[in-house]
């Protein structure tokens, strides 16, 4: 059976469904982009479904969010950190009208990705947000054995996006033949939210380091945590986001007596991160691994100073705004990071003003060409500023 889905370039894409191994109340990149991207289509008047695992009592089989986005939560068949698989999910999906149906795939390292793409006799985007490996050794050989699979699924798909170019390289050295279906379109950016948003009271005469997302060993949130030892009496840092590693590093932060000088804050809403980002003075990851990196760039339109780790998706991030991140080695010790932070600019109100990242409009409107373009036609997206848009 042939894959090769040729739809004019006009046909209008009635239905999306987002396949996820994890969504709200769950956080994390994947999250945020899936959500983001389906309420910006809504908007837009295409239909939009998530589908994805029921994790956790309490949260409803079924919902719609404000913008009318449906989203279907399945009971886990299989129930495991790395390998979530709901065989009611499947079920559902082998059942639905693929006619005018676009299915979305989302990440590559997700079993459940595999399996839904097998289940589909439509049209198949795929975001793998493919890293190549993994810092973990473990998870670097369950790659490795994992890779046949996954070039399946790269192979199934009629259109890969990639967020970033640093991205798409990894994806094409690990994939070569799949090369001609890639497309780079980058996530948005709330930029309203974050202008609007007030910054936090503060009584506190340091300067703010702020670091958020999800909390696990390769985002390196414990590298920051240390290099406050050299900074606590200048600086101070606040920690948002959750994650497996939470409890680590809490406990890492009573080890060192940082508790004056570091606070964990969870999860908060999205108002409340977008006052988190206008109040502080220096936005920092030091992440091993990422295909974009969301926060450094909701940073860089807040007018923060970015200090990030050096690796290709930050990298091109810098480039893409230049003078508005500062890139320092990932393997640098806490004393090395400590030193970088000490010499972030303040806040660059002005350079923010000239910060244009796409917005997730922007970002809807470039889905829905790739949602409708022949799936044998090669193209080459660049990240689209919204000023390269309105021309």
């Amino acid at each position: 059976m042939s894959h090769q889905w040729r739809l004019s370039a006009d046909m209008q894409i009635r239905r999306v469904l987002h396949v996820t191994n994890r969504y709200l109340p769950s956080i994390g990149g994947v999250q945020t982009q899936v959500r983001n991207l389906s309420r910006a289509l809504r908007l837009k008047g295409v239909e939009v479904e998530v589908l994805t695992h029921r994790l956790g009592d309490g949260v409803p089989f079924s919902e719609a969010d404000d913008a009318g986005v449906f989203v279907r939560r399945f009971p886990t068949t299989i129930n495991y950190q790395h390998g979530t698989v709901s065989r009611q999910l499947l079920q559902h999906l082998a059942a639905e009208d693929p006619t005018d149906t676009v299915l979305h795939l989302h990440s590559y390292h997700d079993p459940i990705t595999l399996l839904a793409a097998r289940k589909w006799d439509g049209r198949v985007v795929f975001n793998p947000y493919f890293h190549g490996s993994s810092a973990s050794t473990a998870r670097a050989i369950m790659h490795r054995v994992y890779r046949p699979a996954g070039q399946w699924i790269f192979d199934r798909a009629d259109a890969i996006v990639c967020l970033t170019h640093a991205e798409a390289a990894v994806v094409r050295s690990h994939h070569k033949r799949v090369a001609d279906k890639i497309e780079i379109v980058s996530s948005g950016i709330d930029v309203d939210r974050i202008n609007i948003a007030t910054p936090m009271p503060r009584d506190d005469h340091r300067k703010m380091i702020l670091a958020a997302g999800r909390i696990e060993d390769y985002k390196q949130v414990d590298l920051i945590v240390r290099a406050m030892r050299s900074l606590r009496s200048t600086h101070c840092l606040e920690i948002v986001g959750c994650g497996p590693g939470e409890a680590a590093i809490a406990q890492l932060i009573e080890e060192l007596g940082l508790a004056d000088s570091v606070r964990m804050h969870g999860r908060v809403s999205d108002e409340s991160f977008a006052r988190w980002l206008r109040t502080a003075d220096v936005v920092c990851s030091a992440s091993l691994l990422e295909s974009q990196g969301i926060v450094p760039l909701e940073a860089i339109v807040a007018g923060a100073a970015v200090v990030v780790s050096d690796i290709p998706a930050h990298a091109e991030t810098s480039a893409a705004f230049p003078g508005s991140v500062t890139l320092f080695d990932p393997t640098a010790t806490p004393e090395q990071l400590a030193a970088v932070l000490a010499q972030a600019q303040s806040r660059q109100s002005q350079r923010a003003r000239r910060a244009n990242p796409p917005s997730w409009s922007d970002v809807a409107d470039r889905m829905m060409t790739t949602y409708g373009r022949s799936g044998d036609r090669p193209a080459q997206l660049t990240l689209v500023h919204r000023s390269e848009a309105a021309a």
